[in-house]
């Protein structure tokens, strides 16, 4: 656990010291509800999710084309504490890597983030027999999220409010392993290094093409 907050305190030492400024720092709390997706999960269900998430972002300043063409997209890190409410799932800590998108005039973000996370309650056939959904103290985090982003509100402070869906999984790299599913209502503030930049798409100066053609792919499985 200290080398998940390790970690976290590296990322952001990076952010603060680096000499290019389009740097910002979000942090949300979150509180929700656990999507039982079997019967067996509904046992575990004794709360209301809640928990933590601080993000450190790199904003995208037009430098080039790719930056305009996706609408200057935010890339970064973040770390996601989550306490489940319940003693056989515990609490989980996770960090990695993510995404922005944003729509209707950067008011909508959509934000994607792959990273890994740490159980402290894992199943145990003795000590925690009952956590079916973790069954390793290591394992995947996937998270997606939807929110109203209104950045600079009041000079570099700005405000978010939107819902995150998170999932926990080892992929079946040890059983038991059916995993968890939440989604979290997050409200917080963000703040931004460097002063307000105007941010306009002007797709008649992109050269280059991203659009990709749609691919279909056949897969046969058997076991």
């Amino acid at each position: 656990m200290r080398s998940f907050f390790f970690l976290v305190s590296c990322l952001f030492s990076s952010l603060c010291f680096s000499q290019n400024n389009n740097f910002a720092v979000e942090a949300s709390v979150l509180r929700g509800n656990i999507l039982p997706h079997t019967e067996d999960m509904y046992q575990l269900v004794n709360g209301h999710p809640d928990g933590l998430m601080v993000r450190f972002l790199k904003r995208t300043d037009g430098s080039k084309e790719w930056h305009q063409a996706y609408n200057y997209p935010d890339y970064g890190a973040y770390f996601l504490y989550q306490d489940f409410h319940s003693a056989p799932l515990g609490k989980n800590y996770a960090i990695g890597g993510l995404y922005n998108f944003y729509f209707w005039k950067r008011r909508l973000q959509l934000s994607i983030g792959q990273g890994i996370a740490l159980a402290t309650e894992p199943y145990d056939k003795v000590a925690n027999s009952k956590n079916k959904a973790f069954g390793t103290k290591f394992m995947g985090n996937t998270n997606f999220g939807f929110a109203y982003d209104h950045q600079n509100l009041v000079k570099n402070i700005g405000f978010h409010a939107g819902i995150l869906f998170t999932h926990y999984s080892n992929g079946r790299f040890k059983s038991p392993n059916s995993g968890i599913n939440t989604y979290l209502l997050n409200v917080g503030v963000n703040y931004d290094f460097e002063s307000v930049v105007i941010r306009e798409v002007d797709t008649s100066s992109i050269k280059k093409s991203y659009r990709e053609p749609l691919h279909y792919n056949v897969v046969f499985r058997t076991g």
